[in-house]
């Protein structure tokens, strides 16, 4: 009889037996995979995620210039964007209240030159596209009495800057509504500069001024009996206008 332990059996005993158990299968088990190599994790798709984009194209750095120490857009074609432009009209009733109205059609071009009284831009207006608060005042103004959108649906604006010191100057050209074309001067002002997030470049500009409506044969009027008209001759004109860089 022997006092010594019985040697390990390992049909008794599956953990001192090497067959027992398979090894770890890293195709079963991504547990069991090193953390090296593309089975670490996927790639970040730059069209699925915008961080992963590369920093180049039109996002890689803002498209301003300097001239006599005041930042300007970089010069190239900028497209008006409809949606973020407004073409403003205020006239008066009765000769005392304002009324507003705008256009909603706005597109164009902005050539923006390396000399700033260079510039110039191309406008074209949906006539059609007034709005004023007012149903029934927009049919009138769509109507011959005033815009004839049926025989002249689109106004043109054709003009360039002048007389420009940093950030302002004017916005002189040649306004054509109705068929007939008359000299207009703004006041004009580039208010600055924004990157999109979607890798556009942006700039933004504001004009006014004022013009008499009749220099167009917009002559509909009514007197009123006390004195005066019923709509003012004097029409000021707004424009908030935000443009994208095409090159």
């Amino acid at each position: 009889m022997s006092l010594t332990s019985p040697a390990a059996d390992p049909a008794a005993d599956p953990a001192a037996d090497p067959a027992a158990g398979p090894a770890a299968d890293p195709a079963a088990d991504p547990a069991a995979r090193p953390a090296t190599g593309p089975a670490a994790g996927p790639a970040a798709d730059p069209a699925a995620d915008p961080a992963a984009r590369p920093a180049t194209g039109p996002a890689a750095g803002p498209a301003t210039r300097h001239a006599d120490g005041t930042e300007l857009p970089a010069s190239g074609r900028w497209e008006i964007d409809p949606g973020h432009t407004e073409l403003a009209f205020i006239g008066r009733h009765f000769m005392l209240t304002k009324v507003r109205g705008r256009f909603t059609g706005v597109s164009g071009t902005i050539e923006v030159a390396e000399v700033p009284g260079d510039t110039t831009i191309e406008v074209a207006i949906d006539m059609a596209s007034v709005e004023s608060g007012s149903q029934a005042r927009d049919d009138h103004l769509r109507s011959a009495d005033f815009f004839d959108v049926d025989r002249h649906p689109m106004a043109t604006f054709s003009g360039h800057a002048a007389d420009w010191h940093r950030a302002r100057g004017l916005l002189t050209g040649t306004l054509t509504l109705r068929g007939i074309s008359r000299p207009v001067t703004l006041q004009a002002e580039y208010i600055g500069y924004a990157a999109d997030p979607w890798g556009g470049h942006r700039a933004v500009f504001t004009a006014a001024g004022t013009v008499n409506r009749e220099d167009w044969d917009l002559t509909w009027n009514m007197p009123l009996d006390g004195g005066g008209l019923l709509v003012s001759k004097e029409i000021r004109i707004e424009i908030e206008l935000e443009a994208v860089l095409q090159r």
